[in-house]
């Protein structure tokens, strides 16, 4: 049994997690409303246009109206990219929030963590127990969990009385 000592940072996790989805909602909101009013703009621009008679005029006014275009089809492009950046980051954020949160669950009482470092999806432990036992206790407990592809025992070493030991998570 594991008495969760910060509770609140869960809840801090999950209105995070919200933040970042209504964020992603309204940035794709925002963007429909722009694409939907730059063409109402061109619209009306097309139909009001007085076409003069000098042909170099036309020319000139199709070749901006054009260039205006393409810009506009950037800005679209660029705001598409932003959220699906934005929709990649609020999974990343899941996945660490709900592999910590594992973790936390599955460490039995007799094993300290003294280091938690994340390398691209990749979750190094570090921590000091007092017998193997326990060590193989907790592995056995996040394998069970299948949250992790891979899980090596990177080093184990004694030290007086206890053993310290770093583990690799994939």
């Amino acid at each position: 049994m594991s008495i969760n000592l910060l509770p609140w940072r869960e809840q801090q996790i999950i209105r995070n997690c919200l933040l970042h989805y209504l964020q992603l909602f309204l940035l794709v909101l925002i963007s429909i409303i722009i694409s939907i009013t730059a063409r109402e703009i061109i619209k009306h621009k097309i139909n009001n246009i007085h076409l003069p008679v000098n042909q170099k005029n036309i020319k000139t006014k199709l070749k901006t109206s054009i260039q205006n275009l393409k810009n506009q089809q950037l800005l679209i492009n660029h705001f598409n990219k932003f959220f699906i950046t934005k929709k990649q980051a609020a999974k990343n954020l899941t996945f660490i929030a709900n592999s910590l949160l594992m973790i936390a669950t599955k460490i039995p009482n007799d094993i300290t963590l003294s280091n938690i470092q994340l390398d691209n999806k990749v979750f190094y432990l570090e921590g000091i127990s007092n017998s193997l036992k326990n060590i193989n206790t907790f592995i056995n407990q996040i394998n069970s969990t299948k949250t992790f592809k891979k899980l090596r025992v990177l080093k184990i070493t004694t030290q007086s009385n206890h053993l310290n030991f770093r583990i690799k998570m994939l």
